[in-house]
């Protein structure tokens, strides 16, 4: 059976979507004897497709030549039996579809997207999860929301958790002092835009460090979103500025280094369908604050600290609380290292493979 996996988002700082796409396919790409012919799908040259094999370029890559016409020639031509794709696939494929849907934000919050991103995802997804042969979603709560928002048959959709990725098991890494940062620090990572809240993350820390109730940086890691930019304009506006150092995208090794060093780490976002950093920061024996809400609970478990996002004083307790306790540091840093055992590329891989068999039902 030929299975053919998008890879366009690689290479592209397309965060979650894009080390879904990676890790995925490098463990499915490890596993032998699957009985299964893998064909990933680039779209243009990049050295994120570095080490991969069985890679194909598809040309030209514009989305709207792509979607409906480049990937349709290729899967017939390749004689793929299955497409492996995420949000959205060309139509009228005559190949099954698997789609992984990360979450449906736009859908709950349109507030939080662009007016015509949100239209356009809302108009197309329902439909793809409709026309799918299968429908993966990377936890339970997201599972639900799509049963509950799109009205299709639970058995239509599967629950698979993402993993983390390799390069966090690498011990070699140390290149913060690179980045011109002296630890203590707290660490945020996430896009900066209004889903994530950094807003709020800012006004609590600034008001924390005033009232010398803490004592070290905060860092933001993560390109501009939407509302990035007046989030930019708060922190240039704040008293303690100095103590706040954007980064935007940085590498994989940078990015492993800064969770290494940090104190702890930040995640108070809004509404997630996953939350990658939390495994991240899980994985590199670092305690995180994160959100009581959407799926975040559900991913970290007890080994987080869990607070309402929308609310500036259980955020401000929550961090007073952990920079000044060292031993509940250290209890929530052995929980979180056993916590993320749970999250492997290679379960995920395993998982999906499955998944392919029983849609191609022997093909």
């Amino acid at each position: 059976m030929r299975v053919a996996f998008d890879l366009h988002t690689l290479g592209k700082q397309a965060t979650g979507n894009e080390s879904y796409a990676r890790g995925l396919w490098k463990a499915m790409s490890s596993i032998s004897g699957s009985g299964l012919e893998m064909v990933g799908y680039g779209d243009r040259d990049t050295d994120a497709y570095a080490g991969f094999q069985s890679i194909r370029r598809l040309r030209p890559n514009y989305p709207l030549i792509r979607i409906p016409f480049t990937t349709p020639a290729a899967m017939w031509l390749d004689k793929i039996d299955i497409g492996h794709f995420q949000y959205t696939f060309p139509p009228f494929l005559k190949s099954k579809v698997v789609l992984t849907v990360h979450d449906v934000s736009y859908e709950k919050y349109p507030e939080f997207f662009n007016y015509g991103f949100v239209k356009r995802l809302k108009v197309t997804v329902p439909w793809m999860v409709r026309h799918s042969d299968h429908v993966i979603a990377v936890s339970e709560n997201t599972r639900k929301d799509i049963l509950e928002i799109y009205n299709v048959d639970p058995n239509k959709v599967s629950v698979v958790y993402n993993g983390v990725s390799d390069i966090f098991y690498d011990r070699e890494i140390n290149v913060e002092s690179q980045l011109g940062l002296l630890s203590p620090y707290i660490l945020c990572v996430g896009n900066i835009c209004h889903r994530k809240n950094q807003a709020r993350v800012v006004d609590v820390y600034s008001r924390l460090i005033s009232a010398g109730k803490i004592d070290c940086d905060l860092v933001l890691v993560g390109k501009l979103g939407v509302g990035g930019a007046q989030i930019i304009e708060q922190i240039s506006a704040n008293q303690n500025s100095h103590r706040i150092h954007r980064l935007g995208f940085v590498s994989d090794r940078q990015l492993v280094s800064l969770y290494r060093s940090a104190l702890f780490t930040l995640y108070p976002s809004l509404y997630e369908g996953f939350g990658i950093p939390v495994i991240e920061s899980m994985v590199s024996g670092v305690p995180v604050i994160t959100s009581n809400n959407s799926c975040l609970s559900e991913i970290s478990g007890n080994a987080a600290v869990l607070v309402d996002p929308r609310s500036d004083d259980e955020l401000e307790a929550a961090i007073e609380s952990l920079f000044g306790n060292a031993e509940l540091r250290a209890k929530l840093s052995k929980r979180g290292v056993e916590r993320v055992r749970k999250f492997t590329w290679t379960a995920a891989a395993s998982s999906t493979m499955d998944i392919y068999r029983r849609v191609g039902g022997g093909a």
